[in-house]
């Protein structure tokens, strides 16, 4: 994206960009410029049609949420039968030990997950 002569966003074509704030211009971080799979997949999502209906951010949050429900329901289907296979389908008696302890791992990845996004 460049600025035409009134200082408007135009495109590569000269063309007016009414999506010049649409966060897919490319910002330098700490780690250089993107490479040649990143430049490939911006210039994939600038060319999506979906994208005039959505900004990008909704999109790749949508996604993402879909993934972690997805995630959840399959690992949530397999944890019960699982444990049961491990302790020998005496669940009455270990499956609240268990469920403490899942909770407690859980607690302790979200808060490294904060503390490493902190950094």
């Amino acid at each position: 994206i460049r600025r035409g002569p009134v200082g408007r966003a135009v495109d590569l074509r000269g063309r007016p960009d009414d999506d010049a704030d649409d966060g897919l211009e490319y910002a330098p971080d700490r780690d250089g410029p993107p490479g040649p799979l990143a430049r490939a997949l911006l210039t994939l999502l600038r060319r999506l049609p979906c994208r005039r209906l959505l900004p990008l951010r909704v999109l790749l949050l949508s996604l993402h949420l879909a993934c972690t429900l997805a995630a959840f329901w399959i690992l949530d289907s397999v944890k019960e039968p699982t444990l049961a296979v491990l302790v020998g389908g005496d669940l009455g008696r270990h499956q609240p030990r268990a469920k403490v302890l899942s909770f407690v791992v859980v607690v302790a990845c979200a808060l490294c997950v904060e503390w490493m996004g902190r950094r």
